[in-house]
């Protein structure tokens, strides 16, 4: 629901090594990376999606990247789902990832006429500027909206594509494999307004961040200042950029707890 595609297939890789039993686990989750269906829909025996209703938006994950590529580059890759069943049709859908943009094809295979919408995902640390459907440009307004399409028996296959412009990074990027020992003397902060409405919800989350980490973690009003030692200070300003910051965060503890725990 975050749209962090590349930490779900981190978790996705976790599951599989975690335990014995996690194959019903993963042909759970597989259709609602890809294709990404709607959440709630029934999944048959081994991760295979029960048709789909005539109309259904699918919100496809790009597919997992090798984690060898150099940062700050799109990785190229590619990845299709065979026999999805939609209304009267039954079609394949591919997602395919370009050094500038996004491809989604959508070829049909069997039975009658469907109609679909499909929202194209966007590489982390990228942004699709402009949207292509079979080769037209769609208007700016309708932008980073589910792009319908109907198919038919017999039409060649339609081309879905976005063109994408990397973004200027504002947070830290890289993967911690230790806590920094003044982290564990004086904790970690979260610096916020002295009026700010929504503290009780990120002490709540300070608290689970302690359990996590093993690291003091509390709120404090911007301004103040400690007595001795220095924490680690994560500001949390209010508006849009909160949002990026806490997702942010969540990825990178994740990241850290993995690789921590062998997992």
């Amino acid at each position: 629901s975050q749209g962090r595609a590349d930490d779900a297939w981190r978790h996705y890789v976790a599951l599989g090594r975690a335990a014995d039993d996690a194959a019903p686990w993963i042909a759970a989750i597989t259709p609602l990376l890809l294709p990404g269906v709607p959440d709630g829909t029934p999944i048959e025996a081994g991760g295979r999606p029960a048709p789909l209703p005539d109309g259904v938006i699918l919100t496809p994950f790009l597919p997992p990247t090798s984690g060898r590529g150099p940062s700050g580059a799109v990785e190229w890759r590619s990845a299709t789902v065979h026999h999805l069943r939609v209304g009267g049709a039954v079609i394949d859908l591919t997602v395919t990832v370009e050094a500038t943009g996004v491809e989604v094809d959508i070829t049909h295979v069997d039975g009658g006429k469907a109609h679909l919408a499909v929202l194209l995902p966007e590489p982390e640390g990228f942004e699709i500027r402009v949207e292509y459907l079979d080769w037209m440009r769609r208007e700016d307004a309708d932008l980073r909206t589910p792009i319908p399409v109907e198919v038919r028996p017999g039409e060649e296959p339609h081309q879905l594509y976005g063109r994408v412009i990397e973004l200027h990074a504002d947070l830290p990027t890289g993967t911690a494999t230790r806590l920094p020992e003044g982290t564990h003397l004086a904790g970690i902060v979260f610096e916020v307004d002295p009026e700010d409405p929504y503290r009780s919800g990120l002490e709540r989350i300070a608290g689970v961040l302690s359990e996590l980490l093993g690291v003091a973690t509390h709120v404090r009003s911007s301004g103040r200042r400690p007595e001795m030692w220095s924490p680690t200070v994560f500001r949390l300003p209010r508006g849009p950029g909160r949002a990026a910051r806490l997702r942010y965060l969540t990825s990178s503890i994740e990241t850290y707890l993995l690789g921590r725990d062998g997992n």
